[in-house]
């Protein structure tokens, strides 16, 4: 919002949702657009940028916050799994 904003490009929110298939299926129904990983943008729905007159946008950062007490081994595993995804996608950008 604040890149479009510096752009001089006018905006307003359309649509939320809590959930990546919620937000496809609002970008399938022509409801507008939205900023996502590249890799995470389904091959049916088309990448903008700044040939369409959109600004340029830096890179962003995720982050795992696990407690500092035990935690149950099944968030255990889905962080350990989350991470070693996250490991793997950032080898094969990195190579290409």
């Amino acid at each position: 919002m604040a890149a479009l904003e510096a752009a001089g490009r006018p905006w307003r929110c359309a649509y939320t949702s809590p959930s990546l298939a919620g937000q496809h299926a609002a970008l399938r129904a022509g409801l507008g657009i939205t900023v996502l990983p590249r890799d995470m943008a389904p091959a049916d729905l088309v990448v903008l940028g700044e040939s369409e007159g959109l600004p340029n946008l830096p890179d962003a950062e995720i982050a795992l916050l696990r407690a500092r007490t035990a935690v149950p081994i099944a968030a255990a595993r889905l962080a350990e799994f989350v991470l070693s995804a996250l490991d793997r996608r950032h080898a094969l950008h990195a190579a290409a």
